[in-house]
C-alpha cells in the first residue's frame, strides 16, 4: 500500500463515440473500500494479497485458472469498482481471507506457528509408536529369556484378539500379544487399527532381536575394556546344518564388583579352520566388536592341534601379535579326555553301551509307562523316576547315568522281565536281550567300577567349570583325587 500522496499514474481509456481519451488512475480511497486491495508500482497494476498468496492456480467454477488480481495485474480503472465487489463474492477468494487469518493468528501466538505444530504432532506420533513397539520388544524378550520359538504354524498378517487360537496356532510370540492386548486396550486398537506396518513380522522380529544382541553385546565390551586385562575362550564346531562355527567367550575381572565374569560374545561362522585362519577370525572379531585387544593377556582353548600347535596353532599365531597372551589348555577338558582315555577298555566301553540301549528301549510311552508303575509299586522309595542320557562330549557327567541306573535296577529287572512275556516277538526279544547283558556278572562289576571312577572325579569336574575357579583350590582337590585313584588301587580289596 503505498503512500498517500504517492502519484498513481493515469492511463488513456476511449470513451464514446467521440473517441475522445479519457485519462484514469488507481484511486487510493479504493484502499479503506476493500482491505484485500495492494498496489504493485512496478507492473503499475492492482492485486489481492491474500489469493496472491494462499490461492491455488485454479478456482472458481469448473476450476477455471485464475487471471486478474491473482495470476497477472488488474488495470482496467473504467470498471474496476465492480470488478473488486465481484472478486470480493468469490469463494476461492473468501477461502484465501480464511486462510490468511488462521496464518496470521499462528504468527501472532509462536506456539501454534506451523513449524512447531508439525515438530509437536511429529513427537506425539514418535511416542505413540514407541508407545506400540514396547509390548511387542518386551514379548520377544520374554520369548528369549524363557528360550520359546517364536515361529509359529502363522506368522503373518494383522494379529486378531478374537481369533480362535485352538485351531490355528500362530506361535509363542503372537499369543502372547494377543493375551496381553486383552487387558491393554491401546493394544489392542494398535493390533486390529488399520495400516500394515505393526512390526510383528518375522522381519521386524529378527530386526528387535539382533538389536538386544547389539545391546548386550556393547554392554559386555564396555566391561571388558573397563577391566583393562582378559582372556579370549574359543572353540570351533559344526551346528545341526552342518556349518562350522566358533563359539567366542571372554573372561575377565569386572572393576565395579571385583568379580570374574565369563560372558559368551558371539557364533561366528567359518569357511578356514587352519590354525591361521581361525587366529586372523578371533582378532578380527574383537575388533570388530570394539574390544581392545592390547589388553588380551590368556587363551583358552582344547588341546586340538589346530589350537594348541606350539608352530601353526592359533594360540601360537595369536602370541606373535599379542605375546602376552598366554595360552592355558582347558583344565576341564583334559581331565574329560583323561577319563575318556580310561574307559576305553573293551568291558567299561560294552557297558556304557548296554546303558544306553537300555534307557532308549524305555523311551517309548507303552514300556516306559511299565517301568513307572513298578516304581511306583514298589515298597522302596527312590528319588528316581526314570533313566538319564549319557553326556555324549563330557564324559566324567555320565555318573548321574550310571547312578540313576544303580538305583533302578531292580525296577529295571523286573520290567524287562514282564516285557519279555508280551506278544510282540519283536519287542519282547529286545527285552529278553537286554535283561540278560544287564544280569551279567561282567556288566555289573564294569558298571560298579564306572559308578566309583566317576564319583570320584565329579567334584573335580564340576570345580574345573566353575567360572570363580580358585587355582589353588583346584590344585588342591587335583592332588586329593588323584591320591583317593592311587589308595583305590592300592587297597582295592578293601573298597
Amino acid at each position: 500500500m503505498p503512500d498517500e500522496n504517492f502519484s498513481f499514474p493515469t492511463k488513456a481509456v476511449i470513451v464514446g463515440k467521440e473517441k475522445t481519451p479519457r485519462f484514469l488512475k488507481f484511486q487510493f480511497k479504493w484502499f479503506s473500500s476493500y482491505s484485500w486491495l495492494v498496489y504493485s508500482a512496478i507492473d503499475n497494476g492492482a492485486y489481492c494479497k491474500f489469493c496472491v498468496a494462499f490461492s491455488k492456480y485454479s478456482g472458481g467454477i469448473n476450476n477455471q485458472s485464475l487471471g486478474s488480481l491473482v495470476i497477472k495485474k488488474y488495470d482496467n480503472w473504467r470498471h474496476a469498482l465492480e470488478y473488486f465487489k465481484n472478486h470480493s463474492n468469490l469463494e476461492y477468494h473468501k477461502k484465501c481471507v480464511l486462510d490468511a487469518d488462521r496464518f496470521l493468528n499462528m504468527v501472532k501466538n509462536p506456539t501454534l506457528s506451523i513449524d512447531k505444530q508439525i515438530d509437536i504432532g511429529k513427537a506425539r506420533e514418535v511416542m505413540k509408536n514407541r508407545k506400540n513397539i514396547v509390548p511387542i520388544i518386551e514379548a520377544i524378550i520374554l520369548c528369549g529369556r524363557q528360550n520359546l520359538a517364536l515361529r509359529g504354524h502363522r506368522d503373518s498378517g494383522k494379529i486378531l484378539t478374537c481369533s480362535d487360537s485352538e485351531i490355528n496356532n500362530e506361535g509363542n510370540f503372537r499369543e502372547i500379544l494377543r493375551y496381553r492386548a486383552q487387558g491393554d486396550n491401546d493394544l489392542k486398537s494398535y493390533l486390529e487399527g488399520p495400516g500394515t506396518i505393526k512390526y510383528t513380522s518375522a522381519t521386524s522380529q529378527n530386526a528387535i532381536i539382533e538389536a538386544c544382541n547389539k545391546v548386550l553385546l556393547d554392554k559386555i565390551v564396555s566391561r571388558v575394556n573397563a577391566s583393562k586385562c582378559f582372556s579370549i575362550l574359543a572353540d570351533e564346531t559344526a551346528d545341526v546344518s552342518g556349518e562350522e562355527q566358533v563359539s567366542l567367550c571372554v573372561r575377565y575381572v569386572e572393576i565395579n564388583h571385583l568379580e570374574l565374569r565369563e560372558e559368551f560374545l558371539q557364533f561366528v561362522p567359518t569357511f578356514d579352520v587352519t590354525g591361521k585362519g581361525l587366529a586372523k577370525l578371533i582378532i578380527d572379531n574383537l575388533q570388530k566388536y570394539g574390544i581392545d585387544t592390547k589388553y588380551l593377556r590368556g587363551q583358552g582353548y582344547d588341546g586340538a592341534a589346530s589350537m594348541s600347535g606350539k608352530l601353526n596353532g592359533v594360540q601360537a599365531h595369536i602370541k606373535k601379535i599379542h605375546p602376552l597372551a598366554m595360552y592355558v589348555h582347558c583344565s576341564a577338558h583334559s581331565l574329560n579326555l583323561a577319563v575318556s582315555k580310561s574307559c576305553s577298555a573293551a568291558e567299561l566301553r560294552d557297558c556304557l553301551s548296554t546303558l544306553g540301549k537300555v534307557r532308549d528301549f524305555f523311551i517309548y510311552p507303552k514300556r516306559k509307562s511299565v517301568l513307572h508303575h513298578q516304581i511306583e509299586s514298589s515298597s522302596e522309595i527312590s528319588s528316581k523316576k526314570t533313566l538319564k542320557r549319557s553326556c555324549e562330549t563330557r564324559w566324567i557327567e555320565r555318573f548321574h547315568a550310571v547312578n540313576d541306573f544303580i538305583e533302578l535296577y531292580n525296577h529295571v529287572i523286573e520290567s524287562l522281565e514282564i516285557i519279555s512275556e508280551w506278544v510282540d516277538s519283536e519287542t519282547s526279544g529286545k527285552a529278553r536281550i537286554l535283561r540278560n547283558a544287564v544280569l551279567n556278572l561282567e556288566f555289573l562289576v564294569s558298571l560298579f567300577v564306572l559308578n566309583k571312577g566317576f564319583s570320584i572325579g565329579l567334584p573335580l569336574s564340576k570345580l574345573l567349570q566353575n567360572p570363580n575357579i580358585d587355582l589353588k583350590v583346584a590344585v588342591i582337590l587335583a592332588n586329593d583325587t588323584k591320591q583317593e585313584l592311587q589308595d583305590l588301587r592300592k587297597n582295592a580289596e578293601e573298597f
